[in-house]
């Protein structure tokens, strides 16, 4: 959500420190057993940036020491850890590979910029939207990928990737959840039409196991078309179909017998993105609809889900900051009682310049989920956070030329 010209860091080490209060009126993310609860959150960071000819490479990581007032059982310290890196090895071969990490107690992770409402999502390649509640996990995900420039309006690419949902409090008398692993590959192809018009195919293979007892293999072929219409507005849809087959185990009789049960299931993927950004204003609004993993729910689900956010620059070094989302998933299986997700979240947040390295942001953040079918109690969730941060930005060190 930066506006635009504004550049971002090269060679740099950045530390920074934040300091904040937040009111949680469902600290527990459990509608049948509200608690509510103020914590505060100790977050430093350090932040890495380096760039050469050939070579470039982002690296954050984030530990947050999170302290509540009565709810002293969810006393934590969170961590977040994101890379970002790519080598040019020839003027044709050129490697990415990036990926990133969380330990966390609860879905309200703060972003790098502060907002809570970006610590709403899983680390999963396609997400899911689905929030657990406060479950001790860990998710991890890394991508590589290999690029060749075939010709000078095309190139061709392969990737690999893999994720990991772990929930390490399993035996919880609480806990539904379940274990979740995907790996995915590819081979895409582009072809640059003009020089703001690009078209595009890729061929998709994703693997997800959940738990121990159901896997769910889909081949999806895409075709993308991104156009850039002027300076500002940028516009990207993707579209093709999708071919699942799940294996899972299925009780009969009452639960006297468990057969493992495959099916077939074929789907139509879209989505898209469009984004205006201006000196004083970014605006963006996306939309997809894809079979992606269950989140920990469920194995995996058809997804639909659209939303969009604002950034705009108001007078007095404030800014104000706008976001929502609504996503409803829909098991993807062979059970006679299919399970619905349906989510909304929003979030709002003023941020202002206190000097030139100190900031304070004041913040909004709301979650409603319900479930439906066979569903866990707690996936029921209505939470809202109030939450005031002030953030300090030490004198970054240079690293080499700019």
């Amino acid at each position: 959500m930066n506006f635009a010209g504004t550049p971002s860091p090269r060679n740099i080490v950045l530390f920074s420190l934040n300091l904040g209060s937040n009111y949680d009126d469902n600290v527990f993310g459990n509608n049948m057993n509200r608690v509510a609860d103020e914590s505060f959150v100790v977050g430093p960071s350090v932040t890495l940036r380096r760039e050469t000819d050939r070579f470039h490479i982002a690296l954050n990581y984030q530990p947050y020491f999170r302290i509540y007032r009565t709810a002293s059982e969810l006393n934590r310290l969170d961590q977040s850890l994101s890379l970002d890196s790519s080598y040019r090895m020839t003027s044709l071969f050129s490697v990415r590979a990036r990926g990133g990490a969380t330990y966390s107690n609860g879905i309200f992770l703060p972003g790098q910029n502060g907002s809570y409402a970006s610590g709403l999502s899983s680390s999963t390649s396609n997400d899911p939207a689905l929030y657990t509640p406060t479950e001790r996990q860990v998710s991890a995900n890394t991508r590589v990928d290999l690029s060749y420039q075939a010709g000078r309006h095309d190139s061709i690419g392969v990737y690999g990737s893999g994720s990991l949902l772990d929930f390490t409090q399993l035996g919880s008398a609480t806990s539904g959840l379940n274990n979740t692993q995907e790996v995915d590959a590819g081979i895409l192809y582009q072809h640059r039409l003009s020089l703001h018009t690009t078209v595009g195919a890729n061929y998709q293979f994703q693997d997800i196991l959940y738990g121990a007892s159901s896997r769910t293999n889909v081949h999806s072929i895409f075709f993308s078309y991104a156009q850039q219409f002027s300076p500002s507005v940028t516009i990207s849809v993707f579209g093709g179909p999708q071919f699942s087959r799940v294996d899972e185990a299925v009780s009969l009789f009452s639960g006297l017998i468990t057969v493992q049960v495959p099916a077939s299931l074929a789907e139509w993927a879209l989505g898209g993105t469009l984004t205006k950004r201006t000196n004083r204003t970014v605006f963006t609004l996306n939309a997809q609809h894809q079979v992606s993993n269950g989140g920990g729910f469920i194995a995996a689900v058809v997804g639909t889900s659209g939303g969009g956010s604002i950034r705009r620059q108001l007078a007095g070094h404030w800014d104000a900051v706008l976001s929502g989302n609504y996503a409803r998933n829909t098991s993807l299986g062979t059970g006679t009682s299919p399970e619905n997700y349906y989510s909304e979240t929003a979030g709002f947040g003023l941020e202002h310049s206190l000097s030139e390295r100190i900031s304070l942001r004041l913040g909004y953040d709301f979650i409603h989920q319900k479930g439906s079918g066979a569903t866990p109690v707690f996936a029921n969730m209505d939470r809202n956070l109030v939450s005031i941060q002030f953030f300090y930005n030490l004198r970054p060190i240079q690293l080499g030329q700019q």
